[in-house]
């Protein structure tokens, strides 16, 4: 079905079958563009009527050929009533007669040829990253706006679409023919939401929306829509027309904005250099959004400047600031913010245009992410904590130290060198603004008073309004006091402070009913801006003020005492349940286990004071509206349209205040046009004065000037407290306060932390300064988050039905009768509405009935479980079943949903529209010879560096035959960069060793080679990310399934992907040894044992003492008894020191039933805390003392044997070879590094040699591939076991870009040397391993959500010749999608290696080649702890914590959920 342009097509919640359902209003309308006006009106008249004409040909053209088509004869079609039409018509005319100047150099042809070329900016991961993120959130209603040139062609196509290509991890993505608008409209649609679909700018097919389509005009035709319901509340917008239509839509969007309710907001702005001269396209939305105080961040870019350049060798930008002010989550308070940005933007788009030689794009595309909320574009922690909170651990370095708080980026303060101080009376309404200036030049007071404007300079000189009291100099700052009169008449002449907008002196507002204020889109950059919440400063409770970049604000209480509350009630009355005052201290949201993770202060303060818990305490609805109004009313909501102060719903603070109580509301956030809660305007006696005073300003983390928001509502509530609270004169009025908190409000649950030390601060003080004494104080959520990336978990979803509730009533309550009922009510099923019959009974003494009751009553045996609490939803207790166990919510194992990362906002960049990442800068010299007369240098694989006078093979070089045994040599001569010549020969030794072995064991055919490439810390997701060139070079060789069940691979190569791959520990050697033995690395467990055994300070890490000393073993050799000390002198290691596989030995078998080490026999100890466990033989024969390590297993087949760790890791203690077991291989790459390590000082490269950093004559060579390529060529008929770790994604960096930087240089070598072995003879027999040990799990990072996920989930293929698998490709397809690790790879090695009866295997692995791993095994089954099961469910905890667990480092430890004994962190000082 074909539909005209510029039309809605709306589609109902969860309408999984929209062919069906649609509803589709062909409609027209008008706007008018606004662009500047030029100076040539007849040619631009002329352009206007001809891209007016061809736009109407197109739409005329697709008006013909409009057919409905349907598989139900129920399909609907609606037109507009020709009443609606008619005025649009006439809207339209009126448009048009308006003067349209369109852009000189703007044409259909170009326009078209642009579209096609440029501006098809990728829905890439960030896109996908966000609309898992925020269409997964199911909420009654939930309404997804989409305005792109084929909106509603996607819309039409979902259908058609299959459903693989719609899942957001789909790799279809990358060719589809729909626009990022497009393709939210598909996903949309596919979680079931209401989509509407709006038609604007060019499509590619060159058909074109009207220039008259606004925001404002799609909204206006529900006025008279009798078929749909307005869409109140819009859960996404999505704003994303093509090139030159971004001003256009926003151009009327006033209504629109003003009337719905819209979480997020995703607008596209643009900019391009033409002819010299600077572009911008979006300017209007921006201005919009800034109008309504929408925080206004960057979520998506097309170019990139960073501050390295490869290409240039410059290290720092013209601008240092711009990397952290233009990446990912910036935020743009003023239209000159994002001026600059489209600027820079530009900039960078010419830059790399020119660069490429115009394969990159010459426009610059950002993606704005704007709410009016607290969300981060894209969630990350590291956009909050201070690198001071961190400290540098063992191996993860650059952890959060939790002993110690977290640190926050403070409030911003002022870049101008000023700040600014409002002094607030308590009674007298005069305002005291005074201006400081640091640094210790003194320029001339009244030049700078002269500065704020030329009015404040006139009206000095003419009124009292100004006086100056004092001009203070110090050394270090200037005072410039001024004295606000409110005696001056100020209502009459309705003057304020103010300075220049926009070149404009506004020098005469007019007060109105909000206060005075200044315009909000544009911080005055000169002047000084005042504003108070009411027209009369002598009325006004809240004030700010503004002098540039510095602002402030400040608060007050004036008492309005209700007389007839005084004259009708008698103090002497003493009941002790009535008439109480209230505070109640909300947190929304806020689950129990929030609390406990990121408030431990006020967690420990509410203990102290003897707060009661409700342990059960649950939510009844969603989100905020059913759950406060079941608080505050007593009363279910319908809908979330229902939440209005009508007049009709009787809220608690209405009904204290009809009581006589003072009340107060008041919440620490901005939203203006909500129809939820926070936008609700109550009666209450304060709390008016906040509604725009949080909107007066904002920065990071939520702060209001130079202070955090909560911090302004806490003081506002301390000084309401004291102006109402307990005092000797009776009768006194009652007080009710309601102080909401919004700072958790947010998906990355950080900003709760920063809260926790002012909210324990102010319940400790409140309590102290004994106003409290007659106060019931409650401490409450409304419900735990509800959206974002916890919330996709079953954990999270839990949590969103736990919101806690503390409460403490005064002394004489709780020793009342009453108060051991409340007590008693505390373990119970309980919901908002027994709060709200509670506080009822305890302010005016009745309670309402239903099914709800006051906890001063005995709640019925039915409230001991969920299900039979009335008002919980059912489908809530399923949750806790499920968690709980009680219910399976599946067989399988469901991943943990993948969080939005950072990584993804550089990943989407383009590498032609980013500079250079690395850059060699190694000197290059020509020529193939070395003059060796000069003082050079060689080594080779058997000899250390040594000066040399000719290669280390003779004059022939890399083509002599002598000195065969080695296989490389390093040579590095003056003036030029190392040469490094690898050669394999064939060794009769290895020859001989596999002929006399299939002589022993009669074996009929040749086992298979098997080469295991493992890239140290690479999750599934950072692979597709971050190695685009291997993933689509694997993706290419995917197996597939066709309809009939048969498999299929490309070339008869077959690529399997194990999605539930997962880690068994949280770093490289608790990963390796299993994968390489079949043995658990974990902590040492002295549960395991029946006896003590004696400890010191040595044997503990696997070293043995020497006068005092701890030593380790020589390499290859560990502690002969890991049980027991040993000492000895630092000449005789041997006495504490083997290099023998043990025997079994039953003292040394772990008994502890409860731990995965059960049953196994405990090898060594150390090094750092690591501890082994390997399964063992109890039957003494043979198998019993073979090692189980994989290398020495291969010897025994004969295999040829080859190990690679790219770095010189001699006498480290982070790598598993050498320190868990001895390390004997036939060929290494370590002695490669090792050589080029000791000649560093003679290097001419910026790095160690490590990785891909390395700096060699061939560019672009990686010896560890060159050797492996060369082995398999010399050895074609011996079977080879290869494995290589490569440490390119070890990098753990602080700045996001650079940690990319060695992985994508690393994807290129990565892909090149697959692309050549994959169709290389020698490799037909080859099964190929490519994965990682574990995601990230170090540095900065690891406080972010998503690398915790990541962590869990590494990357692992197998790829393996379709004929070579045999039926072995069913099974391997079948074990794709279930739990593996890498006991089961190791299992599955060792019986392609036809090993069996060698040493022991695991007998809890499975062989994925053989057999079918069981759909419902557990993590339990496959012994994977529960810190890092990658499944779903059965009491798994997902909560983000502030760093990955690691049970053997110290700090790292307070991340992990099992029980650690000892702990290994220091005592908390």
């Amino acid at each position: 079905m074909q539909l005209p342009q510029n039309h809605l097509v709306s589609a109902p919640r969860r309408a999984h079958h929209p062919a069906k359902q649609l509803v589709m209003r062909l409609q027209s309308g008008g706007i008018k563009p606004r662009v500047r006006a030029r100076k040539s009106h007849k040619k631009h008249v002329f352009l206007a009527l001809a891209v007016g004409a061809w736009c109407l040909f197109s739409v005329t053209l697709l008006f013909s050929k409009v057919i409905v088509e349907s598989n139900n004869n129920d399909d609907e079609f609606s037109r507009v009533p020709r009443s609606v039409r008619a005025q649009q018509e006439q809207d339209e005319r009126r448009h048009n007669n308006d003067f349209i100047t369109i852009p000189n150099e703007w044409n259909p042809r170009q326009a078209l040829h642009d579209l096609k070329r440029n501006f098809q900016p990728p829905f890439g991961y960030t896109m996908r990253d966000l609309a898992r993120r925020v269409l997964s959130r199911h909420v009654a209603h939930s309404n997804v706006l989409v305005v792109a040139p084929d909106a509603q062609q996607a819309f039409v196509d979902y259908p058609t679409l299959p459903k693989n290509n719609i899942s957001l991890d789909s790799t279809h993505y990358n060719a589809s023919k729909h626009s990022l608008g497009g393709l939210f409209v598909l996903h949309s649609l596919d979680q079931g939401h209401t989509t509407h679909a709006m038609n604007a700018g060019l499509h590619q097919n060159g058909s074109c929306t009207p220039w008259t389509t606004t925001l404002d005009t799609w909204w206006s035709r529900y006025d008279t829509s009798k078929e749909q319901r307005r869409p109140n509340w819009i859960l996404l917008a999505v704003v994303d027309p093509g090139l030159g239509w971004e001003d256009l839509v926003w151009r009327d969007s006033a209504r629109f904005l003003q009337e719905s309710t819209i979480s997020y907001i995703v607008t596209a702005i643009r900019s391009r250099f033409v002819n010299g001269t600077l572009q911008t396209y979006g300017i209007q939305g921006v201005n919009a959004l800034l109008d309504k105080r929408y925080k206004i961040q960057v979520l998506q870019v097309s170019h990139y400047h960073v501050e390295f350049d490869a290409e240039t060798g410059n290290d720092k930008q013209q601008n240092p600031t711009t990397f952290h002010q233009y990446g990912p989550n910036s935020l743009l308070k003023t239209t000159s913010d994002v001026e600059s940005l489209l600027q820079w933007g530009a900039q960078a788009a010419e830059r790399y245009s020119n660069r490429s030689n115009h394969a990159a794009s010459p426009v610059f595309t950002c993606y704005l992410f704007s709410t009016q909320g607290l969300d981060l574009s894209i969630p990350s922690r590291r956009h909050y904590i201070r690198d001071d909170s961190r400290i540098e651990g063992d191996e993860s370095w650059t952890q959060i130290n939790l002993y110690r708080p977290v640190e926050f980026y403070s409030c911003p303060v002022s870049t101008s060198g000023f700040s600014i101080d409002i002094l607030f009376g308590d009674q007298n309404p005069s305002i005291h603004v005074i201006l400081m200036s640091a640094g210790s030049s003194r320029p001339d007071p009244e030049k700078f008073l002269d500065e704020l404007s030329p009015w404040s300079r006139r009206m000095r000189k003419k009124s009292a309004l100004f006086q100056k009291v004092q001009n203070v100099w110090t050394d270090t700052r200037r005072f410039i006091h001024y004295y606000w009169n409110a005696n001056s008449n100020f209502t009459k002449h309705g003057v304020r402070v103010t300075s220049t907008i926009k070149g404009e002196y506004i020098t005469n507002p007019k007060a109105n009913e909000r206060g005075i204020e200044t315009h909000f889109r544009d911080h005055n950059e000169t002047g000084l801006h005042v504003w108070y919440d009411h027209p009369d400063p002598f009325q006004s409770e809240a004030a700010c003020a503004r002098y540039k970049d510095a602002a402030t604000c400040e608060t007050r209480i004036l008492p309005k005492r209700d007389r007839l509350w005084t004259l009708n009630h008698d103090s002497t009355k003493t009941d002790t349940t009535k008439n109480l005052d209230l505070l109640i201290l909300m947190l929304d949201p806020m689950s129990r286990g929030q609390l406990y993770r990121s408030m431990p202060q006020t967690k420990a303060i509410l203990d102290e004071l003897d707060f009661l818990q409700f342990t059960q305490y649950s939510a009844v609805g969603d989100n905020s509206g059913p759950n406060q109004a079941a608080l505050y009313s007593g009363k279910s909501l319908a809908d979330r349209d229902g939440i209005t102060n009508d007049g009709k719903s009787e809220w608690l603070w209405d009904t204290l205040s009809k009581a006589g109580y003072a009340t107060l509301k008041g919440e620490d956030g901005c939203i203006e046009n909500s129809n939820m809660l926070q936008s609700l305007k109550p009666s209450t006696t304060h709390g008016h004065a906040l509604e725009k005073m949080f909107c007066f300003d904002f920065n990071r983390p939520n702060c209001l000037g130079k202070e955090h928001a909560a911090s302004h509502l806490l003081r506002y509530g301390k000084q309401f407290i004291d102006a109402y609270g307990s005092t000797s004169n009776y009768p006194r009025q009652p007080f009710a306060a309601f102080l909401h908190f919004v700072d958790s409000h947010e998906d990355t649950s950080t900003l709760s932390t920063l809260l926790d030390s002012m909210l324990a601060s102010f319940i400790r003080e409140a309590f102290d300064s004994g106003k409290l004494t007659n106060a019931t104080v409650v401490v409450i959520s409304d419900h735990g988050l509800h959206y974002g990336p916890y919330f996709q978990t079953l954990s999270g979803r839990r949590e969103r039905t736990e919101p806690l509730f503390f409460i403490r009533t005064p002394t004489a309550v709780r020793e009342s009768s009453k108060g051991h009922i409340m007590e008693s009510n505390a373990p119970l099923w309980t919901t908002p509405f027994d709060v709200y019959q509670t506080m009822i009974e305890l302010t005016i003494g009745r309670m309402d009935r239903n099914t709800s009751q006051s906890l001063l009553r005995h709640l019925p045996e039915t409230r001991k479980t969920c299900h039979g609490t009335p008002t919980i939803p059912k489908r809530f207790c399923d949750i806790h079943d499920a968690f709980a166990g009680k219910k399976d919510v599946t067989k399988s194992c469901p991943k943990t949903p993948r969080p939005p990362s950072i990584l993804s906002f550089y990943a989407d960049i383009p590498k032609d529209n980013r500079p250079m990442l690395l850059h060699n800068s190694c000197t290059k010299t020509q020529g193939e010879t070395f003059d060796f007369e000069n003082e050079c240098i060689c080594g080779t694989s058997h000899s250390d560096i040594h000066p040399c006078k000719e290669h280390p093979w003779g004059p022939n070089s890399i083509n002599s035959t002598e000195k065969e045994e080695e296989y490389f040599a390093v040579v590095k001569c003056p003036n030029r960069v190392e040469r490094l010549d690898s050669r394999i020969l064939r060794q009769k030794e290895f020859v001989d060793r596999y002929r006399n072995h299939t002589q022993d064991s009669s074996k009929a055919h040749r086992s298979p080679d098997i080469l295991v490439l493992e890239i140290d810390s690479v999750s599934k997701a950072y692979a597709e990310r971050h190695m685009p060139l291997t993933m689509r070079l694997l993706q290419k060789h995917q197996l597939t399934r066709d309809n009939s069940g048969h498999l299929h691979c490309t070339d008869g190569i077959c690529a399997l992907d194990f999605e539930r791959f997962a880690v068994v520990g949280a770093n490289s050697v608790a990963n390796q040894v299993p994968a390489l033995s079949g043995c658990v690395v974990s902590r040492y467990h002295a549960s395991c044992f029946n006896q003590s055994f004696t400890t010191d300070k040595c044997f503990g890490n696997g070293l043995f003492g020497t006068n005092e000393e701890c030593q380790p073993c020589p390499t290859g050799t560990f502690p002969i008894n890991p049980l027991a000390p040993c000492n000895t002198t630092k000449d005789a290691p041997e006495k504490c020191c083997t290099d023998v596989y043990p025997t079994f030995n039953s003292s040394r078998i772990c008994r502890d039933d409860t731990l995965f080490e059960n049953g196994l026999q405990l090898f060594r100890r150390g090094p750092r805390r690591h501890t082994t466990w390997c399964p063992i033989s109890v039957s003494g024969d043979e198998s019993s003392k073979s090692t189980p390590w994989l290398f020495d297993v291969a010897k025994t087949q004969g295999y040829i044997t080859y190990f690679g760790e790219e770095f010189c890791y001699d006498h480290s203690q982070y790598v598993t070879q050498d320190n868990t077991f001895p390390l004997y291989t036939d060929y290494e790459i370590r002695k490669v590094y090792c050589r080029l390590q000791s000649c560093l000082e003679n290097c001419e490269g910026p790095w160690p040699p490590m990785g891909p950093h390395i700096c060699l004559e061939r560019d672009g060579e990686n010896p560890a591939f060159t050797q492996i390529y060369d082995i398999w060529k010399a050895y074609p008929d011996v079977p080879k076991f290869a494995f290589l770790n490569g440490i390119a994604a070890h990098d753990y960096d602080f700045e996001w870009i650079k940690m990319i930087a060695s992985l994508e240089a690393y994807d290129v070598q990565l892909a090149t040397f697959l692309g050549r072995i994959l169709y290389t003879k020698e490799f037909e027999n080859t099964i190929l391993v490519v994965r990682a040990d574990h995601g990230l799990q170090g540095g900065p990072t690891t406080v972010d959500y998503s690398v915790q996920v990541e962590h869990r989930e590494p990357w692992t293929q197998i790829i393996i010749p379709q004929a070579l698998a045999g039926d072995s490709l069913s099974i391997l397809a079948t074990n794709q999608d279930r739990l593996a690790t890498g006991f089961d790879l190791y299992h599955s090695f060792r019986n392609l290696m036809s090993s069996r009866d060698v040493a022991p295997m695991p007998d809890w692995s499975f062989d994925m080649f053989r057999d079918e791993i069981p759909l419902d095994r557990s993590c339990q089954d496959a012994k994977i702890p529960d810190d890092f099961c990658p499944c779903e469910g059965r009491g798994l905890d997902r909560a983000p914590h502030f760093g990955v667990c690691n049970v053997f480092e110290p700090y790292n430890d307070l991340f992990c959920a099992s029980d650690l004994d000892p702990p290994l962190a220091p005592e908390k000082s």
